[in-house]
């Protein structure tokens, strides 16, 4: 609600194209940055290869789940940041894509 009272004028009850491509960009951006951590752990553990432990005896896997994937990028790569690193790209290419998409939905 609180968005919607910044982007949409009060006097009018016509909502404008250039109003619905800002609150599709907008509602682009706030889905990435909610789901982009999770996105990054999806990959890594899709990636990941499995690897001869130290003692040459067992094959181990780097991360053993979700928890512990965002536990080890948190703590060993630099927490939040280490988290976000490379959103950019991704922000670059959702806001026109949503904002056009919302925008052109009617």
């Amino acid at each position: 609600d609180f968005a919607k009272s910044v982007i949409y004028s009060r006097d009018s009850h016509k909502v404008t194209a250039s109003q619905r491509i800002l609150s599709g960009s907008c509602a682009g951006v706030s889905a990435v940055l909610c789901t982009y951590p999770l996105d990054l752990v999806r990959v890594r553990l899709a990636c990941q290869r499995p690897r001869l432990s130290a003692d040459g005896l067992r094959i181990t896997m780097r991360y053993s789940g979700i928890l512990d994937c965002l536990t080890k990028i948190y703590v060993k790569e630099g927490g939040v940041r280490a988290l976000y690193r490379g959103v950019m790209p991704t922000l670059v290419g959702i806001v026109p894509y949503a904002g056009l998409n919302f925008g052109t939905y009617e």
